[in-house]
């Protein structure tokens, strides 16, 4: 939902921003496992980098919970799921640069992915 939208129906500013996932989380990747990935924040990521490959993990989630996430650090980068948690029924995911997903839970332990268009 967009905060606008929101603010438009009486919500008030505060609330329509948490509504809207809040800010846009610059993420520089970091680490080589999942163990030692930079962890994600927010609902809306922009992965970056200073140089070097690396990863995200997600948060713990519950179900209906969801992420758009876009690779812009010029390297592939590895996202992965929660512990205990599959991405896609697999342990990681790799992403191309340039490249975007939402993800969605539909269990604590399952996240899925939908592709988008690179721009």
């Amino acid at each position: 939902m967009r905060q606008t939208d929101a603010m438009g129906v009486g919500t008030s500013a505060a609330q329509a921003k948490a509504l809207s996932g809040g800010p846009t989380q610059s993420l520089l990747i970091a680490g080589s496992s999942a163990a030692d990935a930079t962890k994600i924040t927010s609902s809306k990521v922009l992965m970056t980098t200073a140089g070097g490959t690396g990863g995200a993990i997600l948060p713990s989630s519950t179900p209906d919970d969801d992420y758009m996430i876009k690779n812009e650090s010029g390297q592939t980068a590895t996202l992965y799921p929660p512990t205990g948690a599959t991405i896609n029924g697999t342990t990681s995911l790799s992403m191309a640069t340039a490249k975007s997903v939402v993800v969605f839970f539909s269990s604590a332990t399952a996240c899925h992915t939908i592709p988008t268009v690179a721009s």
